[in-house]
């Protein structure tokens, strides 16, 4: 993914460019530094000085590496395109043809986006035109433009315009680069060109030569060349040529990995105004013209792409993209803007004997495998499928085989036997198209993966159910968890794992039917050695797993994970297995993995990236595939055999983000693992996710701002149905703020929530009512639920009437246990006071020296909806006014979860929402600033909705809309025995719903085993909308949905 030459770390070079900067500093005492990505760009600096030198060495690393980390989808890409762009010489990374409207509307974006691909040593070949910025000049001289066939007619003077500008223009672009330290070279001259048409076009060029040596200096030196696209004939004629024609041209010289288009619509649409995804040529070409977009300067565009990828490789492509969606493109499977590709046409045979040539199929099916006995497994196994019927799908190259055996001969349903895949075909799109061929024969499937197989998460996007066992993992589509056709696969998995239907699988014979091995990480649906990866400094390893990540499929590296449970013990016939969303997998030997309530094994959770699910996967590679027997170090160039290593490079700090980002990609030792472990109750996020059953939910009490906001969160919750909502006050009237169905208000009492507990009409009781009245209700639904054990409902109270009980679970995720929540029946949830000041307090605990003090000030939003002076705007007009200030109910809360004595003496001030805490702590021993801020930012390491703010205090104005908590602004007095900080929350959100809905988590995976449980919450209409994060974090907690499904990022 990350290319550098040797020439870019030879070490005069770098000499050269730090004398060369230290001149620059002698000029001007002072360069401002840079922060990568900032919204605002830096001011301008001297040309000689080198952006690497304008920040700290560490910080620039940090910064070019968390940038790049962002920038992949997964892990899984950051691999192949690591591998990918470090066996690539400089010259051939990617053309980049900008368009001119970019340039005079999108400098400042595209010109941020080359800086980072710069700091990361890569240089792209910039190719720029002017349209726009021509078509106005030309209108101001008198000129009006003409084209023919979309090529500009260009006179005399349209010519004089024409130079003027693309200078002025080229300018423009490398003026800007060169202030952020991009060093850059404007070629002129690179292209020779002969008229195309004289009498037709005039002064128009076709270009029959490229000074590929030009380029290749330029990089070499260290510069990214910026091109227009202005032509000269042998005899010095100046001449015309149309950008996207003179970007092709330069492609098909260069072959570089990369070919994309720049524009400010970031894709061609159609004559609706919507973006095409991708084009496959080889199919819609010819169709093309009876479209009404096809047309002028698209149709040119199109042409002159197709005219290119006839001559590259099949695996050949050209994006149209915007230039915010750079990095995205060059480093992610599913792209951005307008994909357009010859295709790849995939082909299907319906027996063995079609194949015609068994040598080549054997050879296809024996490619890179480790087995000693491969040969001969294959030679069985083929002559196993010679009296099947079967459907073999694959691509021209041979890159992607897949087998599907039908439903019959006791199969229930068609099951894939065999995906045999290079890394190449990874890369492309290849393994989409055969699964979509597939998809097109077989509206339902099921094959079977190892779960240490490190495209694991490809094929949970694929599917719609899974099902972990003994270390394989069961995939299905089309059809539902509790379809009849899937019982009969189960039980064959269930007893016989891959070996199901007759050792049918080619990959479970290659492994002799043996126990898993789980240090054994050969991939299973990959023939390539993927888990033999060079270490990112060039020196050969032992091969190693893939490291564990969010979302990854390896396992530690020289660990033995345990096998998860089996299944199938937990009852006589096996359980069906889970209605997985086709998402990405939870790891087995996850630490932090919730315990299964029955024994039996949970499944993965939804990916935390449901994007790529709607993307589509691709390979942009217009070098020739390579296979992976020809992978080389990395490091080491392909274009260039004999280069030394990247090891024997002089360390520089461009190269060093490049060797940090491998690490993070390739090391499980170099994960940034420090955050997690120094949390002691870590965040579960989509780890928690065990569930994809939507719950139906009914809120009783919905007249406060509270169930105000806890509508608009469930509105927008992938897996909560509001069914009912109840409110004495607004019987009849309509739902507002909730999209999904039309509801009205009626009026719910204990003995209707009893009857609809009885009946199992909802799965979600959420109580938004006053302190003290919900009690019935909650002894209506345990009355309800009596006598059935496990399938006893939970009850969730938002209200202060359990909080102190110690049979109930304490609802604050942060510092109650989560795996107590998700397995808990009877929920306290925490006040909104009382959550930012445990939260405030906690870190500091075993250091307290006396009763710490919080005065906390609300916006009157937290006064409740009742008429009284704490939310009367003419009473807080230029006021504060203090009350219960002694024995408040969150003093007696905070004290009492806390476990010691808490001083809090409340008010409200004249602001609408948000409450701010300063809070007085003394110690029991002299401390510095650092300590402090280091021991709440690891005991907060992870958390999503809690922020550790270091220098000035947390301010209302900034966490107002914000689900979470802000802490900081630590002070410390002179004798470093007294800690003063701030604590900022929005009450209308952090303190309530999200809570409610985090906590929810703890519905059954399969309804079928653990039936619905229902989750009862009083959501006090006093507390109002601070419940509404609480609420929401605990909801998902409780309901087994990925802990903050539904709660917007705490950004800004």
């Amino acid at each position: 993914m990350l290319s550098l030459t040797a020439q870019r770390a030879r070490p005069h070079q770098w000499l050269g460019r730090a004398g060369a900067a230290a001149r620059a500093a002698a000029r001007s005492s002072v360069a401002a530094p840079r922060r990568l990505g900032a919204p605002a760009l830096p001011p301008r600096r001297l040309l000689s000085t080198s952006i690497v030198l304008s920040a700290p060495h560490d910080l620039r690393t940090r910064e070019i590496v968390a940038q790049a980390v962002s920038s992949i989808g997964s892990k899984r890409e950051g691999q192949q395109y690591l591998k990918l762009f470090t066996s690539v010489s400089s010259q051939k990374f990617a053309v980049i043809k900008v368009g001119g409207a970019v340039i005079s509307d999108m400098l400042d974006e595209l010109c941020r986006n080359l800086l980072f691909l710069y700091e990361l040593g890569l240089f792209p070949v910039i190719i720029h035109g002017a349209g726009p910025q021509l078509n106005k000049e030309l209108q101001a001289a008198g000129v009006e433009p003409r084209f023919d066939e979309g090529i500009r007619i260009t006179d005399a003077k349209t010519l004089g315009v024409a130079r003027k500008l693309f200078l002025a223009e080229n300018l423009k672009l490398t003026d800007r680069l060169d202030e952020l330290g991009v060093q850059t070279r404007s070629l002129h001259g690179v292209f020779t060109a002969e008229y195309l048409d004289k009498e037709r076009w005039q002064y128009v060029g076709k270009i029959t030569n490229v000074n590929r040596e030009a380029i290749e200096k330029s990089i070499n030196a260290g510069y990214m060349p910026i091109l227009t696209s202005m032509a000269e004939t042998v005899d010095g004629r100046l001449l015309n040529v149309n950008a996207d024609v003179a970007a092709a041209e330069l492609a098909r010289t260069l072959e570089p990995l990369k070919v994309v288009y720049v524009s400010e619509k970031g894709g061609l649409h159609d004559d609706n105004g919507n973006k095409i995804s991708h084009i496959n040529l080889d199919e819609e070409y010819e169709h093309l013209d009876s479209k009404p977009w096809y047309r002028f300067g698209t149709r040119l565009k199109i042409k002159e792409i197709k005219e290119l990828l006839d001559t590259l490789p099949r695996t050949s492509s050209v994006a149209v993209i915007k230039p915010s969606d750079l990095q995205k493109e060059l480093f992610t499977d599913s792209g951005a803007g307008t994909l357009i590709r010859r295709g790849d046409k995939i082909q299907k045979v319906n027996s063995i004997d079609e194949f015609g040539d068994d040598e080549k199929l054997k050879a296809i099916l024996v490619r890179e495998r480790e087995e000693q006995d491969a040969e001969a497994v294959v030679d069985q196994w083929i002559d196993f499928l010679r009296t099947k019927s079967l459907s073999a799908y694959f691509d021209e190259a041979y890159q992607c085989l897949a087998i599907v055996l039908p439903p019959g001969e006791g199969r229930s349903m068609a099951t894939m036997v065999t995906l045999c895949i290079t890394q190449s075909g990874w890369l492309t799109n290849v393994a989409e198209n055969v699964f979509a061929a597939i998809k097109k024969d077989y509206p339902a499937l099921a094959w079977t993966v190892r779960e240490t197989d490190e495209n694991l998460t490809w094929f949970f996007e694929k599917a719609d159910g899974s099902l972990n066992h003994k270390g394989s993992v069961l995939f299905y589509y089309g059809c539902d968890f509790q379809a009849d056709c899937l019982d009969p696969v189960y039980t064959e998995f269930s007893k016989h794992g891959r070996s199901m239907f007759g050792d049918s699988n080619l990959e479970s014979r290659l492994q002799h039917d043996g126990p898993l091995d789980p240090s054994n990480t050969r991939n299973t649906s990959t023939p390539s050695k993927a888990s033999n990866v060079p270490d990112p400094a060039g020196a050969q390893k032992k091969p190693s797993p893939a490291p564990e990540s969010q979302g990854s499929t390896g396992v530690n590296d020289g660990s033995k994970a345990s096998n998860p449970t089996d299944a199938s013990k937990s009852s006589k016939s096996p359980p069906k297995p889970s209605p997985t969303p086709p998402k990405s997998p939870k790891s087995p030997n996850s630490p932090n993995s919730p315990n299964p309530v029955d024994g039996s094994n949970l499944p993965p959770p939804p990916s935390s990236n449901p994007t790529v699910l709607q993307q589509q996967s691709r390979g942009f590679s217009t070098t020739a595939p390579v296979q992976a027997s020809g992978w080389k170090p990395m490091g080491v160039s392909v274009a260039a055999p004999g280069r030394a290593l990247a090891s024997t490079f002089v360390p520089s700090p461009v190269r060093e983000p490049v060797q940090e980002l491998a690490k993070i990609l390739f090391s499980q030792q170099a994960q940034p693992e420090k955050a997690r472990n120094t949390n002691p109750n870590p965040p579960l996020g989509r780890k928690n996710a065990c569930n994809s059953v939507v719950a139906r939910v009914a809120l009783v009490g919905a007249r406060g701002f509270t169930g105000q906001a806890l509508v608009e969160l469930l509105n927008s919750h992938p897996y909560m149905d509001l069914r009912h909502v109840s409110s004495r006050e607004l019987v009849g009237q309509n739902l507002k703020g909730y999209s999904r169905r039309k509801i009205i208000y009626d009026s719910l009492g204990p003995e209707e929530v009893g009857k609809m507990e009885e009946k199992g009409e909802i799965d979600c009781w959420v109580m938004a009512l006053p302190n003290g009245v919900c009690r019935p209700f909650i002894e209506e639904i345990d009355r309800a639920s009596k006598g059935r054990g496990k399938e006893r409902s939970v009850v969730v109270d938002l209200s202060a009437d359990y909080r102190f009980d110690p049979a109930w679970t304490y609802g604050l995720p942060e510092l109650t246990k989560r795996s107590a929540i998700f397995q808990a029946k009877r929920i306290s949830n925490p006040g909104c006071y009382a959550t930012a000041a445990q939260l405030s307090i906690a870190p500091m605990l075993k250091h307290l020296g006396g009763q710490p003090t919080v005065f906390g000030v609300s916006g009157y939003s937290g006064a409740g909806t009742k008429p009284s002076p704490k939310n009367d705007v003419d009473q807080l007009k230029d006021n504060i006014i203090p009350y219960k200030m002694t024995d408040h109910v969150h003093e007696l809360e905070i004290s009492n979860h806390l476990g010691t004595d808490v001083a809090f003496i409340p008010h409200v001030a004249s602001w609408f929402r948000g409450i701010h805490q300063t809070i007085s702590m003394p110690l029991n021993k002299s401390m510095t600033l650092h300590e402090v801020r280091q021991i709440y930012k690891d005991r907060y390491a992870g958390e999503k909705l809690i922020r550790v703010v270091e220098q000035s205090p947390p301010l209302v104005r900034d966490i107002m809309n914000k689900h979470g908590v802000e802490i900081g602004g630590f002070a410390l007095h002179s004798s470093g025995k007294r800690l003063v900080l701030g604590a900022s929350i929005d009450n209308l959100l952090k303190g309530a719903a999200t809570q409610c809905l985090r906590k929810s988590g703890f519905l059954s995976t399969f309804r079928s085993l653990w039936n619905c449980r229902v989750v009862a919450m009083s959501l006090h209409a006093d507390i109002f909308v601070l419940f509404c994060a609480c609420a929401t974090e605990n909801m998902n907690l409780a309901m087994g949905y990925g802990e903050y499904e539904g709660i917007p990022a705490m950004t800004g």
